[in-house]
């Protein structure tokens, strides 16, 4: 996290110039109200015409570099969230595909930017600059102090200390409830937007009570977080001004008792009451503010695994060109799901993908085609078993993998955004390459400027947009899921002659529609059932081997 504020070094060493003026001006304040005092004590005009004009001078200096050390500290703040934000959205978005969906939930991603940030900013970064200033106006305050009267100055800290650790002692455990409601708030916002998201299930089935009992469950528990962390901090905050009290009582007490002793003037009893007021807040400061910062430590600890790991990831970008993709081999691919709860299994899988010829992955619904698509995909990593390019394995190639596949989900996303963004992805690209790949799609590219939301398309249109997306991609490589699925037969049957008749591409189509129309234009065709590919060949091989490949075209025939 010191890189954020070390980026930041012109702007943060003229920050810490400013703040240490203004904590001297509030040194020098005490001084003048103990000479302004002293002088009306012993009726001296003169000085004290002079020390009100200093006074004045004093103001001016005083107000000016408070606020150029507050605008200064606020552009510093906006820096740091931007680069935080940005390093943290970067590192979370060039995630592998399997470790993005794995590892957290959506919610607890909205929750690191919602909250996560927000807290490191206010209990970490602005902690930090406060403790210096802290630390600087604490050293010159003392030195004022003993100069007026050293055993009285060495008391009343020694007393300050003492006070002031208590709060210290009883903030041990805000740090770990700060991080369980860090934790439950990212629960919360996953399953606040899982019941937002299934809006029309709810409406269908009628099942809004048993949500909203639901939703107050959930609700309950971190409000509940929300107080215990809340309640802490205020036994904390209460116990730090209950001793403040103490510590100016004990400045009238033992000051005022040097003050009839004539040990010290009036002005001074009051300077050293101004200075303990002083002195109070930045050990206070430097008291909560260490206290904080502990606070946030788990936080702190998971926001620099998560930037880190953008530094581990293999960014290498090898650019694949047409002519230069000759082969995808898969070997003893074997790939299992552990955390679900059918335990599948992809077993054993053998594969070879050739360039410029196009593939059928044909099974029934849970035989591992999606699976194995995604692993060709690089979007899930087998368990073991090797996947080459060119004869070289997937992980030299890194993140320039992407100029050689592109795979096409079944789940067909739009962006909250027009119709044009979402087919080119918020790229550049010739108007007249954007419609040749919407006529390819079978989209009707001339309500392209006026459609402002692709979201409200149907189901079939957002399909055909997530493939005139891939034909603008212009890989060599194409992994279609299922990409026809929502569309009727005639558009289904353009779509997939538009796709087959692209130069230089390799295809493979995930697919239920066995058309021996659109299976005879197959070079290959791989049967996966159970997590196995039991038979390959063209399809006039397979029918004829009178395998379970026939029993399936068959059976979907008669259907």
């Amino acid at each position: 996290m010191w890189k954020y504020i070390y980026n930041q070094k012109p702007k943060a060493t003229l920050l810490l110039f400013l703040t240490s003026i203004y904590s001297l001006s509030s040194v020098f304040f005490a001084y003048l109200i103990q000479n302004i005092i002293d002088s009306l004590a012993i009726s001296n005009e003169d000085r004290f015409a002079s020390l009100s004009l200093a006074l004045i001078v004093f103001l001016i200096i005083n107000y000016f570099s408070g606020y150029l050390s507050t605008v200064l500290g606020a552009s510093i703040s906006k820096n740091i969230r931007f680069y935080l934000k940005r390093d943290v959205f970067s590192s979370l978005i060039k995630q592998k595909h399997q470790v993005f969906i794995s590892k957290t939930t959506i919610g607890d991603k909205l929750n690191i930017f919602e909250n996560d940030i927000e807290l490191i900013e206010q209990s970490y970064f602005k902690n930090l600059i406060s403790l210096f200033q802290s630390i600087f106006l604490l050293i010159a305050s003392c030195i004022y102090l003993f100069s007026i009267n050293f055993l009285l100055g060495i008391f009343l800290i020694v007393f300050a200390i003492v006070i002031l650790f208590f709060p210290i002692l009883l903030g041990k455990s805000i740090d770990k409830r700060s991080n369980n409601y860090s934790i439950k708030r990212g629960e919360f916002l996953t399953k606040l937007e899982d019941f937002f998201s299934g809006f029309e299930i709810i409406k269908s089935y009628s099942i809004e009570k048993v949500v909203i009992e639901k939703f107050s469950g959930i609700l309950l528990t971190i409000e509940k977080k929300l107080y215990s962390l809340r309640k802490k901090v205020a036994s904390c905050t209460q116990a730090m001004i209950m001793g403040n009290y103490l510590i100016i009582a004990a400045c009238l007490v033992v000051g005022g008792s040097l003050t009839l002793r004539n040990h010290l003037t009036l002005g001074q009893l009051i300077a050293v009451i101004q200075i303990m007021n002083i002195i109070v807040q930045p050990m206070g400061n430097i008291g909560t503010g260490v206290m904080e910062i502990k606070s946030v430590e788990q936080i702190r600890f998971k926001l620099e695994r998560i930037i880190e790991s953008k530094n581990k990831q293999n960014d290498k970008d090898f650019n694949f060109c047409q002519d230069s993709f000759k082969t995808i081999v898969g070997k003893k691919i074997q790939y299992e799901a552990k955390e679900e709860k059918d335990q599948f299994k992809l077993k054993n899988i053998n594969i070879e993908i050739e360039a410029n010829k196009k593939y059928a992955l044909i099974g029934e619904s849970g035989s591992g085609k999606t699976t194995l698509l995604k692993i060709l995909a690089n979007h899930l990593e087998p368990t073991s078993g090797v996947i080459q390019v060119n004869e070289k394995a997937y992980s030299n190639y890194g993140y320039g993998l992407k100029n050689l596949i592109t795979y096409v989900s079944q789940d067909s996303f739009m962006f909250k955004d027009s119709l044009k963004n979402n087919v080119t992805l918020y790229q550049e690209y010739d108007e007249s390459i954007v419609n040749d790949a919407l006529h390819k799609a079978a989209l009707d590219h001339t309500f392209q400027a006026e459609l402002k939301d692709a979201n409200s398309l149907s189901g079939g249109e957002k399909q055909r947009v997530s493939i005139a997306r891939a034909v603008l991609n212009d890989t060599p490589v194409y992994l279609m899921d299922e990409v026809t699925s929502s569309l009727d037969a005639k558009v289904s049957k353009i779509i997939e002659k538009n796709l087959l008749k692209l130069e230089n591409k390799t295809i493979i189509f995930v697919t239920h529609k066995l058309s021996r129309d659109f299976l005879e234009k197959m070079d290959c065709i791989f049967h996966i059932r159970d997590g196995e590919i039991v038979e390959s060949g063209k399809l006039e091989t397979l029918i004829n081997n009178k395998s379970s490949f026939r029993e399936l075209y068959e059976k979907n025939q008669e259907f």
